[in-house]
Formats: C-alpha cells, structure tokens, sequence
C-alpha cells in the first residue's frame, strides 16, 4: 500500500480524534476509477471495504456525494445502508431530501434533455450521454482529443449558454443542470445533520471545489489526482485513497478504544 505524505497524515490525527466525524468522498475518481462510460465505473474493492469498516464506526458518519442519481449511484457503488448516498451534486438525499424541480425547470429539463441528446447523436460522436434526474451529462472519455474540443465547445455556446442551465466540467465529463445544487451545499447539509465537530472529504475535479471551499479548522480537505485546488492536502490515485481511509480507520478506532473517546452509537 502506498505511504501518504507526511502533511495529511498529521492532519489525520486531530481529525480521527474529533468527537463526531463525518468522512465524505466523491465517487467516479475518487471511490471508483474513472470510466469511458458511465455503467463502467465500478468502485476500488479495497475502498469500499475500508469505507464500510468505518461506517459501522461510533460517533461517524460516511457519505459519497455525486453528480450522479442516487439510484444509479446505489446500485453502481453496492454500498450498505450505513453509507449516506447524495447525489446529482446534493440535489437527492437518500433519507428523501430532494429538491424538486419547478414546472419552469421541468420544461426546461426537457428541451436539455432533446437538444444534447440528439446534437451529440448528430455530431456522430462516441460520446456517452448520461440522462439523470435533474441534469444532463455528457461524458467525452471516448472521443479523439480534437473530436473532444469540438463538442465541448459546441455544447458550451448551444444548451450551456440557456438561461437558467448550469454548467459543471469535470474528467471527461460535461453537465448541465436545471437546479441550483453543489457539493459544498450537500457537505453543509450532512455536517448538520450529523451533528459533526470535523469533516474530511476527498475529490478529484472541479465539482469538488465546492466542497473543499466549505472545509475550515480541523476539517481535511484531500484532492485526489492533478489540477488546481484548494484543498490542502493531495493523493495521486484510487490505491491512495484506500491508503487515507487504512489510516483514517486505524487512529480512530484506536481512539475510541482509548476510553478518552465520547461515547454513542454509529451513525
């Protein structure tokens, strides 16, 4: 197993010992390698393990937050019950949280479901369209890097350029959404809800930064792979995830076993 650097792993410290942690982490990238297709992105066998160990964890909380639907999340990721799943950037929460679309927004969904779906059809692309519950994706994983440039930009300047549709890029991925919803709102939400004294997340493309912005004190922010950032601590892969959560798990169950810990029941 890869060795962490030694900056985040003083930072694991203070974080494994907080009274209430919440452990959140994006999926395609971070939990699972990233995939040319969608269906594609299975979860690291070895995160998924370790993750689950800490959910069953006293006094902690785990979540995966996605832009994806939290059925195809679910049914993708195989995670347990105790996982907290959010999905399309915070917009579905799996206790029922969901932000419903307007009748405007449903209409406008509409007319952005039609219109990428059949441009990238005739553009004769191999790119992928993901249709999800309040967005659409277009993932350009498959496409020469040139053929990659055109679409994006013709996506960019046609549906990306509506009134009222948001656009968010990330690895070999484009989306565009009818709802207001990020991952720094959706971190806000289950840091409430959980009562957390501490968070970690860890991502790996634009869409994290949301959530990295929201991160202060004792939180620890974790960029997995390249790109600018402003989390304060960074990973190269999937295998150094696992690393983070091995380390993670190890300190804070030593904690709890400590007697130093607040006593409680798993989240």
């Amino acid at each position: 197993m890869p060795g962490l650097p030694a900056d985040l792993l003083d930072a694991l410290v203070p974080l494994a010992r907080t009274p209430h942690l919440l452990l959140a982490c994006a999926y395609d990238g971070t939990l699972a390698p990233v995939a040319a297709r969608p269906e594609q992105a299975l979860p690291d066998r070895e995160a998924v393990a370790v993750l689950r160990r800490i959910a069953v964890l006293p006094d902690t909380t785990t979540a995966v937050i996605s832009g994806r639907a939290v059925r195809d999340l679910a049914l993708l990721s195989r995670l347990p019950g105790e996982v907290r799943l959010v999905g399309s950037h915070g917009a579905e929460f799996d206790a029922g949280v969901v932000r419903e679309p307007s009748p405007e927004e449903r209409l406008l969904l509409a007319d952005l479901r039609r219109v990428v779906t059949d441009g990238v059809a005739r553009y004769s692309s191999p790119a992928v369209v993901e249709v999800r519950p309040l967005s659409v994706a277009v993932h350009h994983g498959r496409c020469r890097p040139e053929e990659a440039r055109w679409l994006l930009a013709q996506l960019r300047t046609g549906p990306g350029g509506w009134a009222g549709v948001r656009v968010t890029e990330g690895r070999r991925v484009i989306e565009f959404s009818v709802v207001p919803a990020d991952k720094g709102q959706a971190l806000d939400v289950l840091r409430h809800q959980a009562g957390a004294t501490a968070v970690a997340f860890l991502g790996d493309d634009a869409a994290d930064e949301k959530a990295f912005a929201q991160l202060s004190g004792n939180d620890v922010g974790i960029r997995v792979g390249d790109g600018d950032t402003v989390a304060a601590h960074r990973i190269e892969d999937t295998a150094m995830v696992v690393a983070t959560f091995t380390a993670l798990l190890e300190q804070r169950t030593a904690w709890l076993s400590s007697g130093f810990a607040p006593t409680g029941t798993a989240e």
